[in-house]
């Protein structure tokens, strides 16, 4: 599952809503192995789609300690809502 986290990384960045949704759900899969995609999941907390900002946060929480980065934008999303 590794190996795929680039590719993975690289559909965070498509227009297509599917796709990232799902991209984000694999990532979380993989885990901490998946930290090397920290940087655009982080972006894709200010997405429209509320289920994709869903997936991110559980990406970044199956991530755990290696996306501590990610705290800032987490925490500015729960001011948001």
């Amino acid at each position: 599952a590794r190996g795929a986290v680039p590719a993975l990384t690289e559909a965070l960045k498509d227009k297509d809503d599917r796709l990232r949704l799902s991209a984000a759900r694999a990532l979380a899969a993989v885990g901490p192995d998946a930290a090397r995609a920290t940087d655009e999941l982080v972006k894709g907390l200010k997405d429209a789609d509320k289920e994709l900002r869903a997936a991110v946060v559980d990406a970044l929480a199956a991530i755990g300690p290696e996306a501590k980065k990610a705290v800032a934008a987490l925490t500015e999303l729960l001011k948001e809502k």
